[in-house]
């Protein structure tokens, strides 16, 4: 292995380490500090590197909680300095949303999403997720409960994308 190989792979793993990092921060703040649309987009911003699947959701919602388990799944498929799955809740009532969440044993971040969330977002229904890909750009705008298969295959296609992209630079 030579020196350029050591460096990059050490640049790699910082940078997987201090995203893990800003995640479990923003993970405690949750009962504390909902998020923003403006600090969702910074976040999305600095995930460049990595497929970033957000999905909107709210404990009372009946096809968001049958959604769950594909994005579970989902969330195990890849590596962490593959995929970001990001889970955003739209409940109003923050005790509610706490206790689920505690309930429920994610297997990937969640947060409560601010009350002005669903309108800076354009979000007119739930569950919606915005997959985004390596470089921060929009890939998929998906409307409803995403079906385990099609986030799975969108997933690995802008990896195989990116990774084509980085190695013609």
């Amino acid at each position: 292995m030579n020196i350029f190989s050591r460096y990059k792979t050490f640049i790699a793993v910082a940078a997987m380490l201090l995203s893990l990092l800003f995640l479990s921060s923003a993970h405690a703040e949750s009962a504390d500090a909902p998020l923003s649309a403006k600090a969702l987009k910074e976040l999305v911003a600095k995930e460049q590197g990595r497929v970033v699947v957000i999905n909107f959701w709210a404990s009372w919602c009946g096809p968001c909680r049958r959604e769950f388990p594909a994005l579970k799944k989902l969330r195990t498929r890849f590596k962490d300095s593959e995929l970001l799955l990001l889970g955003v809740s739209l409940d109003f009532d923050r005790e509610m949303y706490t206790e689920f969440v505690t309930a429920q044993r994610f297997a990937y971040p969640v947060r409560l999403g601010d009350s002005q969330i669903m309108n800076d977002m354009n979000i007119e229904a739930i569950p919606k997720t915005l997959i985004f890909d390596m470089d921060g750009n929009l890939a998929q705008n998906h409307d409803g409960p995403a079906p385990f298969a099609e986030l799975n295959a969108l997933v690995k296609a802008l990896l195989r994308k990116g990774r084509a992209s980085e190695k013609l630079q």
